[in-house]
């Protein structure tokens, strides 16, 4: 952990090799193609829109 000069947290430092399943993890996403990354991303955005859309018409403001 990490603080400024009035001793309150700033951040906290976790070690990315600190366990052996995270480890793997770590290892098997970086080696992903880029189309498994691509359809993540599209996925995501997807789902950013649709999750707008139905607030928008929860708030009675959608087109």
């Amino acid at each position: 952990m990490t603080l400024d000069e009035k001793y309150l947290p700033t951040a906290i430092v976790l070690p990315f090799e600190g366990h052996a399943r995270q480890s793997k993890l770590m290892h098997a996403q970086v080696s992903q193609s880029s189309d498994v990354y691509l359809d993540l991303w599209l996925q995501i955005i997807n789902q950013n829109v649709s999750n707008q859309a139905k607030a928008l018409s929860i708030m009675g403001m959608l087109l």
